[in-house]
């Protein structure tokens, strides 16, 4: 549902999100093959992913941690693909550095969604919002007042449908770690990974 109502506003999400599927499928395909065209692409596929958002820079991370821990062989590849998609992204990184303060002002308004929020309620919201979604889009933004000023007000039907979805999702979850090979859940949990850290450095910082 999320992506349905993005599809229908002009916004890059739906790019973003078009870029980590295509990237990790590519990255999957490069590790199980190994062959040179699976990290071309994976390359072209991760300046492309940059471009569209400098936040996917995360994802790399949690690439880069799977094959610390699982496939080692590779690690020689993906550091090449790596430094390829650096060199992609170096211009434009170029130009985000040099016009640094104005970006940091054109973004300030972000300031005031979570703002002085821990980082566990930052997580709970993102899992609450997600949930959400599946029940509906109306009076979205009204919920922001249930994380940020603790304004329990609204459609409490949606308040406890919202509640059975994400009941379902971590029944979900735990379904898939009693079933899955480890090396599946790893690299689950490292899709999670860079959303989290996303949060734990606007939170530090």
């Amino acid at each position: 549902p999320f992506f349905q109502y993005f599809t229908q506003e002009a916004r890059y999400n739906m790019l973003c999100t078009l870029l980590i599927v295509v990237n990790q499928y590519l990255f999957l395909q490069s590790i199980n093959e190994n062959k040179p065209k699976w990290w071309i692409g994976y390359a072209l596929s991760g300046i492309l992913a940059l471009y569209s958002s400098i936040n996917l820079g995360l994802m790399f991370i949690g690439h880069l941690i799977y094959l610390l821990i699982v496939e080692r062989k590779v690690l020689i590849p993906f550091i090449v693909s790596s430094f390829i998609i650096l060199l992609g992204y170096l211009p434009w990184l170029i130009s985000v550095i040099h016009n640094r303060d104005e970006i940091i002002s054109a973004l300030a308004w972000h300031k005031d969604f979570g703002e002085n929020q821990n980082l566990f309620t930052l997580i709970l919201a993102q899992v609450y919002f997600m949930a959400f979604s599946f029940v509906t889009f109306n009076d979205l933004f009204s919920q922001f007042g249930m994380f940020i000023d603790l304004q329990f007000q609204g459609n409490y039907i949606q308040l406890v449908m919202s509640i059975i979805v994400i009941a379902i999702l971590i029944y979900a979850i735990v379904y898939a770690v009693k079933k899955a090979e480890k090396k599946i859940l790893l690299f689950m949990a490292l899709i999670i990974l860079p959303q989290f850290l996303y949060f734990l450095i606007s939170w530090l910082i």
